[in-house]
């Protein structure tokens, strides 16, 4: 399973191809699920590569669709060229289904739409395991409805645009279990003062296992405003291993030291793919330094990584390495 995308600048290419290429897996008959969370850049960029790839993948998105993917939806039903729309890799993977869909003579070959309970993925040999979608929830479910009959113009009335949920809002959320081994994949789900939104939907579903993760991916970059004291109590075993992204291409980077504070009261084990706050941009020019004092930070540099490898029965991870620059926070 690949669960999201970036681009790996360097290497050209989609980090998680070419990450899956070097370790010898058959990406074309071996990866069995793509799973796009929301459709921000940070989350799918090189996926329709990665798609293109994986011939024997289903994919999956997020079943509250938001208006822009919705446009193109229907722009891919009417045969209307696609390329050129505002999120070109929601439009080539419409175009690579459309592509399966001729060869395999089917109505219809996906996507497969992630809602709150539903089960993307399950195999019952000697190695058991699981995937399902805890998100989007059913309230998030009929917003996007509405959102979708708001936009629609009405009979001598001006169409109008209406204001759409953020994507974190509909992420989606997955619970994998790999024989006793379960993980929590936050995404960038955030929390929400409505209980039957964001992860308060969740700790209050009916539909979820009622058994404890040992990984978890927190959502949001480690934002407060994806925190919820009640996933920690009441979806995680003590002190989980843990793993986060930063983000610092906002005017906030994210995680924020105070952030990182918070979350080390509820682990002691957690790791970020690289930096928090960016890497150290190159020095230049003595003016230029006392202009900016000290503010500027670099926005690109390596793809780091970090590896968990659980053996099969085992109560802890077995094995963390951290590659390019990931580290322990």
């Amino acid at each position: 399973m690949v669960v999201d995308s970036c681009r790996d600048s360097a290497r050209r290419e989609a980090a998680p191809l070419g990450y899956l290429r070097r370790l010898g897996v058959d990406v074309r008959n071996r990866v069995k699920l793509l799973v796009i969370t929301h459709w921000h850049n940070d989350h799918i960029l090189g996926a329709s590569e990665v798609f293109d790839a994986a011939e024997s993948a289903t994919i999956v998105c997020s079943g509250a669709l938001q208006n822009r993917e919705f446009a193109e939806l229907i722009a891919a039903s009417a045969h209307e060229r696609l390329g050129e729309l505002e999120m070109p890799e929601f439009a080539r993977i419409l175009e690579i289904l459309k592509a399966r869909k001729s060869a395999a003579r089917t109505v219809s070959v996906g996507p497969t739409w992630a809602i709150e309970g539903r089960l993307l993925y399950s195999r019952g040999d000697s190695i058991p395991a699981t995937v399902q979608s805890l998100s989007p929830s059913d309230s998030a479910m009929t917003l996007a409805h509405r959102e979708f009959a708001r936009y629609l113009p009405k009979y001598k009335e001006a169409k109008l645009t209406p204001v759409a949920q953020s994507p974190n809002n509909v992420a989606v959320v997955l619970w994998v279990q790999v024989a006793d081994t379960r993980i929590l994949l936050g995404s960038d789900l955030e929390e929400s003062k409505n209980p039957n939104l964001g992860w308060q939907a969740i700790i209050g579903s009916k539909v979820r296992a009622p058994v404890l993760a040992h990984l978890f991916k927190i959502p949001h970059h480690g934002s407060d405003t994806a925190h919820s004291n009640d996933v920690w109590n009441q979806m995680l075993v003590p002190s989980p291993v843990a793993m986060l992204t930063p983000f610092i291409r906002g005017h906030k980077p994210l995680p924020s030291n105070t952030d990182i504070e918070r979350i080390k009261t509820k682990t002691s084990e957690v790791y970020s793919t690289s930096r928090p706050g960016g890497w150290k941009p190159p020095r230049r020019d003595r003016a230029v330094e006392r202009l900016v004092e000290g503010r500027l930070r670099a926005m690109t540099g390596g793809v780091g990584h970090v590896r968990i490898r659980w053996s099969v029965g085992a109560t802890h991870a077995t094995d963390i390495g951290l590659f390019s620059g990931a580290g322990a926070l």
